[in-house]
């Protein structure tokens, strides 16, 4: 009976945070204790500990985390999306992005606590207009019912330090594939290594979609400037049927897909494509019945 009320209480609100930024907005939800700080140019927002979102005080449509960026890397391997789906909000940095850049596409976002959409539009310029519409309810049951059919995917689910287990299984993967064009690209954004003790949550990840998928393409975000295999950091994995080889695949990418991304940095994000073979026999398969993902996933 409690799963549609959002449970809200505004805190006391202090000046300043840890960081030496300014706090414009507190609130605790049924989810999670939302902030909204500002300090060094930028405005911030964050679930808990977990730094979710910082746009330029100059430039709302400019992300000062590099992740968001890298999830226009889809347009790589499907170069003119009509429909695009955003599954978790945040602070709107992929949402609004997506539909300013691309003028022809209709992007959908889907985020369960009505509390961060609020900030996002309140804060963060999410763009109010007839090319993109916000759900509020769970990622999931929105795939299981919608009738739409969408080109690019994206999932970017992360609240505080963890990830919900409904929307990492086998299950949900196909799910998803089910609402996607036959070309369609998943992004999926996972917070972990490519190899070693902090790699199980990624490699898991690997294994559940690759039986749902064709071809996987991994991006572990600044590999390609430290080499770093071992280092915990953000990875974006595109799955898709798209018969798009490596090198067309690079190609696309330096020409930033003939010059239609304007992101920064677009055209060397080639430098991140991890193509060695993903272990995946001592992990396991994300299923409904069984997807470990608290004892996965490490953040820290």
């Amino acid at each position: 009976a409690l799963s549609g009320m959002v449970l809200l209480r505004y805190s006391e609100i202090p000046e300043m945070n840890e960081h030496g930024e300014t706090v414009l907005f507190q609130a605790d939800t049924q989810y999670h204790r939302i902030t909204v700080t500002e300090g060094d140019g930028a405005r911030h927002l964050r679930f808990d500990r977990s730094h979710q979102s910082a746009i330029s005080l100059d430039d709302p449509f400019e992300s000062r985390i590099r992740y968001p960026d890298y999830m226009h890397l889809a347009l790589a391997l499907h170069p003119e999306p009509e429909r695009v789906l955003v599954l978790g909000l945040g602070g709107g940095a992929i949402t609004k992005r997506y539909w300013r850049d691309y003028p022809g596409v209709m992007v959908d976002s889907v985020e369960i606590d009505p509390v961060v959409v609020d900030v996002a539009r309140d804060y963060f310029s999410l763009p109010e207009d007839e090319r993109t519409r916000v759900f509020t309810q769970d990622a999931r049951r929105f795939v299981q019912e919608s009738d739409d059919v969408y080109d690019i995917v994206i999932v970017d689910a992360y609240y505080s330090d963890s990830l919900p287990f409904h929307l990492t299984t086998d299950e949900f993967l196909r799910e998803v594939k089910a609402v996607m064009a036959p070309d369609g690209v998943l992004a999926y954004n996972v917070i972990s290594a490519p190899e070693g003790e902090k790699s199980d949550l990624f490699r898991s990840m690997y294994r559940t979609a690759q039986g749902v998928w064709g071809d996987l393409w991994v991006f572990p975000i600044g590999l390609g400037e430290d080499g770093n295999t071992l280092a915990l950091r953000n990875i974006i994995v595109l799955a898709t049927d798209a018969p798009v080889t490596e090198q067309e695949l690079r190609t696309a990418i330096s020409s930033r897909v003939d010059g239609r991304v304007t992101i920064n940095g677009f055209a060397e994000m080639g430098n991140d494509l991890y193509t060695a073979p993903v272990a995946v026999s001592d992990v396991p398969l994300l299923t409904d019945a069984h997807a470990p993902t608290d004892s996965l996933i490490k953040v820290q």
